[in-house]
Formats: C-alpha cells, structure tokens, sequence
C-alpha cells in the first residue's frame, strides 16, 4: 500500500468506513498516490482531503452543557456519541476536551458543516436534553479570566413574588439551569435568593432563557456571584 506506522484506526460500521491516521504525513501521501487499491472483498479508493481557508475559518467546535457526571470523566462517551450520525448527527470528532470544573466539554469536529448540524438538533443523552452552543472561534475553548471571579456553583435570583417558596424556587432554577439544587436561601427582605447547584452550570443560556419567561407572574433575573 505505500503506507507506515498508524497512529489512529476508526471504522464507522454505518458508513461501512475506515478511517486511518499516519504518525508520518509522507505515508498518507504515498498511500494516496496510488489511485487504487484492492481489499478483497472491498474496494479501498485513499483520499487526502485539505481545506481550503473559507472553509478552515467556518466553526468546527460546540460546546456541550448538562452532561452526566460519569461523560464529564471519560471521553470515549462523548466521542462514540457525537461520531454517530444517528445517534447525534455528528461526524468525524477530531478533539475533545473536558471542563469539568464548569460542568462542560468542548467537541470540535473535522467538518464544519457537522457541528452546525449538531447544534440545530435537539439533543438527549440518558433520555435529558442538553445544552449544545456553536462557536464562532477557537478562542472561545479558553474560560475568560472574568470567569475566576465568581463562584461556579453559585447563583442569585433577583425579583422574586413576595410569596414565593423554596421548593418552587427549587423547580424553577432546576429546569432552566438542567442542575440539581443543593441548597436555596431565600432573603426575603430585598426579594432574592441564593441558590447553590450541585454543579456549575451554563450561565449566559440559563441567564438568556430565564429572562424570557416569569415566576408566579413576576420577572426575575440570574445573577452571578463573586468570590
């Protein structure tokens, strides 16, 4: 075959597809220079494949919210998951990376047409929605230093219905941030409460998606807290 030492295997049983990796890029040159090769009983057509500028500044990578915790530990989850068309409709995956102390994981995939297609659907993993947002750039992997200046897991609620009681709040804030609450308390005296999360969630979508709605008929907002 003209080829070397692999560094990566992936067979795609619903493409019936292999995709191969070599340590040395000469090797995939090589391989890709013959026009044809024959696998009995397969037919092996190589294709190296460059993208061109427009397409390398189109974005590849999500950004994925309310994860299990065991998916936030391993990445082979998120890799069988978001490498299935049917499943995701995700494709190729050519890097992950986890940010557990956020609570979220970054995807970024070989075409961006793929991660465009994965952040339009809706979807579930272990039958619960997630939070999936495209980025515009590469730079958006690295946390904002801003973000070193508030508590992870801590979050006010500002406006709140003079009668309103702890276990709505709990409902409330559980449904639009997709975390458990550990802990809610209600300072009655300037209608809000301090809400603590089991973990870190996306703030600016539950931020964005609280500030369409109202509690018991009254609008409220989510706050960050500082350290």
């Amino acid at each position: 075959s003209g080829g070397g030492e692999l560094a990566r295997m992936r067979f795609y049983k619903e493409e019936s597809t292999v995709v191969l990796t070599f340590c040395e890029p000469t090797a995939a040159r090589r391989v890709c220079s013959q026009k044809v090769h024959k696998w009995q009983p397969m037919k092996v057509v190589p294709y190296e494949k460059s993208l061109d500028p427009e397409h390398a500044s189109q974005p590849c990578t999500i950004k994925v919210f309310g994860l299990p915790s065991a998916w936030l530990q391993n990445d082979d989850f998120l890799e069988m998951f978001f490498e299935s068309e049917r499943k995701s409709g995700g494709g190729n995956v050519k890097e992950i990376s986890i940010d557990a102390s956020q609570g979220c994981a970054f995807v970024t995939f070989e075409e961006s047409e793929v991660a465009t297609r994965v952040a339009a659907r809706k979807q579930k993993v272990q039958g619960k929605s997630i939070t999936i947002q495209l980025l515009k750039n590469r730079n958006a992997l690295t946390a904002s230093s801003a973000d070193d200046e508030y508590e992870p897991n801590q979050v006010l609620l500002l406006g709140l219905p003079a009668d309103v009681n702890h276990e709505l709040i709990d409902l409330f804030l559980k449904t639009y941030t997709m975390r458990d609450i550990q802990h809610v308390e209600v300072r009655e005296e300037n209608l809000r409460a301090l809400v603590v999360l089991e973990s870190p969630c996306d703030f600016n979508v539950a931020s964005e998606n609280i500030s369409k709605t109202t509690l018991q008929g009254e609008k409220v907002q989510l706050r960050r807290v500082q350290k």
